[in-house]
């Protein structure tokens, strides 16, 4: 935390949905800032244990068990917090309900439930709060936006519900600033909270605890201490999620656009064999277990485009330009122009196979365990040649285990061949975002991967 521990002594702060996920990872920083912390929830058997959490910090914590749906236990929660506290500084509107559902699916009772909880368990809350802040002469109002405020497929009733929060954030802002009450609508981005793994499937782990996704980092961190020096050379590799995602962010950037095969510096000749069988990518916008974004930028609706078909370079994507110059219609895939780089797959998707990372680890003599690449750059287009390190954990195997970290090692390789030589692909997959888009991938074992220095880390 950059805070000081004493930047909010004094502070109180109402956080709905404070039991779990977002609003349990603000609780936790206000409270180590020195703030005293009210959280609330529909659901009390979330709320004690992070209350506990909360305590430990050396801040005090009330729980209130509210429905943000009812207008009187909103402002029962803000009594509450005058009760205990005297005062109320800061209500940060967290609570939210959403669930994936194509809109021609949408039941009424499903969509006054999200409008309900998210749209007017807002207002409700944010006006109990009002007299208090008014009579304060000041205070803070923070409305939780997460990513549908600006629309997606399968997301109709929550995107109506952030889009009337935003709106709505600035309608208040503008009637009561003179009062000395500031509201702000914050945009998160997908945290992968249970909540956000249920509804959009981030991670497909059962049992995977609700840390905003800490706790994996925390195990590598511990298990990576006191690394080894392992000379370079070409080892028998199992790259995690992480460093495929990387594979294939490459694969789009340098080949798999129209424009770069009109320009001849792609790798996809079309209709011949790039990689091995066992290989297939494509990319699909309207996906529901990927970022679903089912138009381009230039509002072209996108269309499912089948890059590599069992190790095959089938087709590339195109935005209108591109397909013009071929007499073709466009994929739907241009980025926001004005950009030199042509249409881009934003929505990739690799073909899982039916091996574990155990498994993998398991069948290995001796290889290296990779979670990760990092300050990958392209040394060649056609080949896919890139360089880069590891990081974030590299870890030796030896007889069918994971034994000990070694230091980062540098690479030099071609992505076309770690491809060409998969000996096994896992069936659990991640999803993994960069930029405006996001890949869904398996974590798989290469038979050869050449590593070329070590770093002194």
């Amino acid at each position: 935390m950059i805070f000081a521990a004493t930047a909010l002594e004094g502070h109180v702060a109402i956080i709905t949905g404070g039991g779990t996920g977002i609003g349990k990872g603000i609780a936790l920083e206000m409270a180590r800032a020195g703030a005293k912390i009210v959280i609330a929830s529909r659901s009390v058997e979330h709320l004690e244990p992070t209350a506990q959490e909360v305590r430990a910090t050396g801040a005090p914590c009330l729980v209130v068990q509210t429905d943000v749906r009812d207008r009187e236990q909103c402002e029962r929660l803000v009594q509450r917090a005058v009760q205990e506290f005297g005062r109320v500084d800061t209500l940060v509107n967290n609570a939210a309900g959403n669930f994936r559902i194509n809109a021609e699916d949408l039941t009424p009772n499903g969509w006054n439930t999200v409008i309900n909880i998210d749209l007017n368990g807002t207002f409700w809350c944010s006006r109990a709060a009002f007299p208090v802040m008014k009579a304060q002469g000041k205070g803070n109002i923070i409305n939780i936006l997460a990513f549908t405020d600006s629309g997606g497929a399968g997301t109709v009733h929550a995107a109506a519900a952030k889009g009337g929060i935003w709106t709505m954030t600035m309608t208040l802002a503008a009637e009561w600033g003179k009062y000395g009450i500031r509201l702000n609508a914050i945009t998160p981005g997908g945290v992968p909270t249970l909540g956000t793994q249920r509804n959009l499937r981030l991670a497909l782990h059962p049992g995977d605890p609700d840390d905003l996704g800490g706790d994996e980092a925390i195990a590598k961190a511990e298990r990576g201490q006191n690394p080894i020096l392992l000379e370079p050379g070409e080892y028998e590799t199992v790259l995690e999620e992480y460093a495929v995602f990387d594979l294939l962010e490459y694969l789009g950037y340098l080949g798999f656009s129209g424009l770069a095969v009109q320009e001849g510096r792609s790798f996809m000749k079309l209709g011949q064999k790039i990689v091995g069988e066992n290989i297939s990518i494509w990319d699909d916008g309207y996906d529901p277990s990927g970022l679903p974004l089912p138009f381009d930028f230039e509002g072209v609706p996108k269309y499912r485009v089948d890059l590599i078909k069992a190790g095959v370079a089938n087709a590339v994507v195109y935005d209108s330009y591109t397909a013009t110059r071929e007499g073709k219609s466009s994929t739907g895939h241009a980025l926001p122009a004005p950009n030199t780089q042509g249409p881009f797959p934003l929505n990739m998707f690799m073909q899982p196979g039916n091996s574990t990372k155990e498994e993998m680890v398991k069948s290995t003599k001796r290889g290296i365990l990779v979670t990760r690449f990092w300050y990958t750059r392209p040394v060649d287009d056609l080949k896919v040649i890139v360089t880069g390190t590891t990081r974030d954990g590299t870890f030796l195997i030896e007889d069918g285990e994971v034994k000990q970290p070694v230091r980062n090692l540098r690479f030099t390789t071609s992505y076309l061949d770690a491809l060409s030589n998969t000996l096994a692909i896992g069936k659990a997959t991640k999803l993994e975002s960069s930029g405006f888009g996001a890949s869904r991938v398996p974590a798989i074992k290469v038979a050869k991967f050449n590593f070329t220095g070590v770093t002194q880390y």
